[in-house]
């Protein structure tokens, strides 16, 4: 057999080839390897520019073709540092990023490619330059949207809140861990391979618990840099009272990135308490890159407060929670990136809110619908011009006639208009966002917002139907 390899870049010319001979005796297997392709002055990988390299291998026998198989390739290097942040390809650049979980509203699981890959371009169109897969491999479909449109990706094996003792259960886990790394290693995409996930969250508390996931740990790492020495490693910790319980252990030790999963002002504590617990452990351990790894808080498009409240499921309280975190997020070089949980609302079963079996913590809803506070990030991260009176959550009002209008863009300066009479100017900052208290008359209140950039006038149109609780 002779065995055939071409490099081939994305106007389909081929950049390099190899060739070896392969001698294979009938009903047995046979290795082989190439001579190392040379590719001079690739053109690189990242979010901006996600160029695309494939590598085409074909086995032929007395010159036809017999078998190929192609793979994607693409240059890029990258790097943490505790102190300065991610840098990808020699440039500093925050992972700006969301969780993902692959049901969608009247598919369950079984979703098909192309909505895969919508919820990848979703996910891009927001602005986001990086995506964890959470907390499973997902379909080849997504790792190759992943590719084409320029998205890092965490991907991470399902060994979630606990550890069972059994070398069952480790062998299973390390397999897994093989498996992915193996399907999917010659991905640009994949920066980061995960494999445990709050795993202190529900573990019994005590020392035997504690070794096994920590030997655990170590043998899926070293797994990990056998398989794919070329990237890093990843554990997401959870702060729910559990997190000496990963110092002590030295689980933060093993991994080359900690992720930390932060509900502070969701589920305890209070917004500010998000940055003091960032500068805490970046002050204890100041050699450890720094990620995190899930935030979020529940918002139902249905439920909303003039006065919101932690854990009341409010849209109000959701955009709170988020632009309280971003500017945290922003003010701290350190921290690496982050990543939103979640990006959908998707199924859990077990939850019992205000729309039982749904985590309702998502930027879109379960069927795709944006929420206003996705603006903020689509306004925070992309370069097109982003203008959107946040008013859409809350399509029908009663109560207080004097309400807050707020706006998230990315233009320096925007006018709003209420029924075609002008509220007033306002500077936007690094906030992204301008707020006005605007008097609600019973009927339809129409709103406009107007801005420019380089000459080009922006505009949104929104509209509140008000009635008088008297």
């Amino acid at each position: 057999f002779d065995a055939g390899r071409s490099v081939v870049d994305a106007e389909g010319r081929v950049a390099s080839t190899a060739r070896s001979s392969v001698n294979v005796s009938g009903g047995s297997e046979s290795t082989f390897s190439h001579d190392s392709i040379r590719i001079s002055r690739p053109k690189l990988w990242s979010p901006d520019s996600p160029y695309l390299y494939s590598v085409r291998t074909v086995i032929r026998e007395n010159g036809r073709d017999i078998d190929e198989v192609t793979e994607p390739l693409g240059f890029r290097w990258f790097s943490f540092d505790a102190v300065e942040g991610f840098f990808l390809n020699g440039k500093p650049l925050k992972l700006r990023g969301t969780n993902r979980h692959q049901d969608l509203k009247g598919y369950g699981n079984a979703v098909p490619d192309d909505l895969h890959v919508r919820d990848l371009e979703i996910i891009k169109e927001t602005g986001f330059n990086f995506v964890r897969l959470a907390h499973y491999p997902q379909d080849p479909s997504v790792l190759a949207a992943a590719d084409r449109l320029g998205l890092m990706l965490w991907e991470e094996i399902p060994v979630v809140n606990l550890v069972h003792l059994s070398e069952e259960f480790n062998k299973n886990s390390e397999s897994m861990l093989r498996e992915m790394i193996r399907q999917h290693r010659n991905h640009p995409s994949v920066i980061l391979w995960g494999y445990m996930n709050e795993i202190f969250l529900r573990a019994p508390k005590n020392d035997a618990q504690t070794t096994a996931t920590v030997e655990l740990a170590k043998r899926l790492e070293k797994i990990a840099r056998e398989e794919d020495p070329g990237r890093l490693t990843a554990i997401a910790f959870d702060r729910g009272g559990t997190e000496d319980r990963y110092h002590a252990s030295g689980l933060g030790q093993i991994t080359h990135v900690i992720g930390w999963n932060l509900y502070h002002g969701w589920y305890y504590e209070t917004f500010d308490d998000f940055g003091k617990f960032l500068d805490e452990q970046h002050r204890r351990f100041p050699t450890r890159p720094l990620f995190i790894s899930e935030y979020g808080a529940n918002a139902d498009r249905r439920v909303h407060s003039l006065k919101p409240k932690r854990f009341d499921s409010t849209m109000e309280w959701q955009r709170m929670y988020h632009e309280s975190y971003l500017r945290q997020i922003n003010d701290r070089r350190f921290v690496s990136g982050s990543a939103v949980w979640n990006n959908f609302d998707f199924s859990s079963e077990f939850r019992g809110e205000t729309i039982p079996h749904i985590n309702q913590k998502g930027l879109f809803t379960y069927d795709r619908k944006p929420k206003d506070i996705s603006y903020l990030y689509k306004a925070s991260f992309v370069s097109s011009p982003v203008l959107h009176i946040a008013v859409r959550d809350w399509p029908v009002r009663s109560g207080a006639s004097e309400q807050r209008v707020d706006i998230y863009t990315n233009l320096d300066e925007v006018e709003l208009f209420h029924d075609g009479a002008p509220v007033g100017k306002k500077s936007v900052g690094p906030s992204r966002k301008a707020s006005w208290d605007i008097k609600l008359r019973p009927g339809v209140n129409s709103l406009a917002a107007r801005g420019s950039r380089g000459g080009q006038l922006v505009s949104d149109l929104a509209e509140i139907p008000w009635r008088d609780p008297a």
